[in-house]
């Protein structure tokens, strides 16, 4: 079974209807996790979700106020051997579902990622400014500054350093794995920075492709007109991005280097989230420096 983790963080009414529309097109064997923020019943009422309308199962769970949490619950109550994780406004069909589930089963120790580019709200047709496919982090110009990584004229899977975090695809083993060396990070509140998780499992064995044959229009929060714009930017965003750093940076200079960038375009801000990051994830960050050479931190800071 495919259980589809659905991560709805105070989004509008079309974007959880939609979701549920594209999912009732998948000819697999299937059930959604929806976890949100919002309470059971208001989510419910709000978005006029009938949970009997539909031949696969759905599944609520409420109050769950970011979006690592709501990973780590939706791949805790899931009942699928294949953990679907998408952000709700994202878009996708049949076709682009079972080509995630075909590689991953070429490479059942990965997360797969889907092939990401920009939608034009409201609709879900691929933006002509989306250029690329797969996008990851780096911190040349601006921390945590977005970038694509991967040509469209690949027409493979591909390693990648770590994938988007609105659309991925793994095996429940392999989310148990993660588990077991601290989950998806959680916040009080707000996006998380779900991308971290793939940085984590590449050290711990278990790489990240990307299918730019599978390709999911994206939705990005921050732009124009997004109801939780200021949310998702404002609540969240920056621990989560500092717990990251602090997790997956283990070469000294580099480590510094980013350090003194992050001083100084987030300041006080950057020094209060740093030690809550120490004081909360010391004991995974030892737990992780036997793993610390597995990877190429250096791609933080390589131009593409």
């Amino acid at each position: 079974m495919l259980s589809i983790i659905i991560k709805e963080h105070n989004e509008g009414r079309e974007f959880v209807t939609r979701m549920l529309e594209q999912v009732s097109t998948l000819q697999v064997d299937k059930e959604v996790q929806f976890v949100t923020s919002a309470l059971y019943d208001k989510f419910l009422s709000e978005y006029h979700i009938d949970l009997k309308g539909y031949d696969f199962p759905i599944y609520v769970t409420g109050d769950i106020q970011s979006t690592g949490g709501a990973c780590n619950v939706g791949a805790k109550l899931s009942n699928g051997s294949e953990l679907l994780f998408l952000d709700s406004h994202v878009c996708f069909n049949n076709e682009k579902v079972n080509r995630l589930l075909s590689t991953l089963r070429l490479h059942p120790n990965a997360v797969i990622g889907a092939a990401t580019q920009p939608i034009e709200y409201p609709s879900c047709t691929v933006a002509s400014s989306g250029i690329g496919y797969g996008v990851a982090h780096r911190f040349v110009d601006r921390p945590f500054e977005w970038i694509w990584v991967l040509p469209e004229t690949i027409e493979h899977e591909s390693v990648v350093p770590s994938t988007i975090g609105a659309s991925f695809l793994m095996t429940r083993s392999t989310y148990q794995e993660l588990a077991r060396f601290g989950g998806f990070i959680t916040v009080p509140s707000g996006a998380s920075f779900e991308e971290e998780a793939s940085i984590r499992l590449a050290r711990l064995g278990h790489p990240t492709y990307v299918e730019p044959r599978s390709v999911f229009g994206h939705y990005f929060k921050g732009q124009p007109g997004h109801r939780s714009q200021d949310e998702h930017m404002q609540k969240g965003n920056h621990l989560s991005y500092i717990i990251g750093f602090y997790l997956n940076v283990f070469n000294p200079e580099l480590y510094n280097y980013i350090d003194a960038m992050l001083r100084k375009t987030w300041g006080t801000e950057y020094e209060k989230n740093m030690q809550t990051a120490i004081e909360q994830y010391s004991w995974l960050r030892r737990k992780l420096e036997p793993f610390a050479n597995r990877i190429d931190e250096n791609w933080y800071l390589r131009r593409v």
